[in-house]
């Protein structure tokens, strides 16, 4: 099991990831992951919701249509990257899928949840 002092490490050694043909810091992938779920939470299909949203911003070559993901996926030695998700640098027991704040089936509470990490995360 990775520690959370681990997962902090890893990921402060990333300094940028390159999605398409521009290159974002993790404070960027909070923007942008704040920003789309902002806009998508009250969709009723949000994985088509994300799919478009990324489309409609010029998005291609993001992981499962999500920027956490894409800079979790960029540490290649680990064989799950959810284990270095940047949600995981502030609170070690962040999962998308945890049923009080499911992405899929809770969208609403999911963009609350990635709301308060992020506000932590700065403070």
């Amino acid at each position: 099991m990775i520690t959370f002092l681990e997962i902090r490490k890893m990921n402060e050694k990333v300094k940028r990831i390159r999605i398409g043909d521009k290159e974002y810091s993790l404070n960027d992938i909070w923007r942008l992951c704040r920003k789309m779920w902002a806009d998508i939470k009250d969709e009723s299909n949000i994985d088509d919701a994300k799919k478009e949203w990324l489309k409609k911003h010029g998005f291609s070559g993001v992981k499962a249509y999500c920027f956490f993901c894409t800079w979790a996926a960029t540490h290649r030695n680990i064989s799950n990257f959810c284990a270095v998700c940047p949600g995981k640098m502030v609170n070690s027991r962040f999962d998308c899928v945890h049923e009080t704040y499911h992405y899929y089936y809770k969208p609403q509470k999911f963009e609350a949840k990635i709301r308060a990490l992020d506000l932590k995360r700065v403070h």
